[in-house]
């Protein structure tokens, strides 16, 4: 994701994941272009969470920066998203889902 999760971009962030053909194991989101999000941009989010885990998909997300961290632990992100699941960096993302992979079989 490159640019903030607002209002006006989260409909079209929302429509391109759900568009996936094949439902993988897990999703990285890398959002450390992500500047900021807004509380519509947390509930999209939240919401594209929820639905893949009903589709049996991790979500991870990727690089994100102080200040989305912030706003997205005062939304408790943390109830539809493992603490686990939220790295500093692609390569401890990678080593995440390898490790939900590996759990699963």
């Amino acid at each position: 994701i490159n640019g903030p999760l607002f209002f006006g971009a989260t409909q079209t962030f929302q429509d391109t994941i759900s568009r996936l053909q094949d439902k993988p194991k897990v999703l990285i989101l890398r959002v450390r272009h992500v500047p900021f999000i807004d509380a519509t941009g947390i509930y999209r989010l939240k919401e594209v969470i929820k639905k893949f885990d009903e589709q049996n998909t991790s979500i991870i997300l990727s690089g994100v920066n102080d200040k989305v961290l912030k706003d997205l632990q005062k939304s408790n992100i943390y109830s539809v998203l493992n603490k686990e699941d939220l790295t500093d960096n692609i390569e401890s993302a990678s080593e995440r889902a390898k490790q939900i992979i590996a759990s699963r079989k």
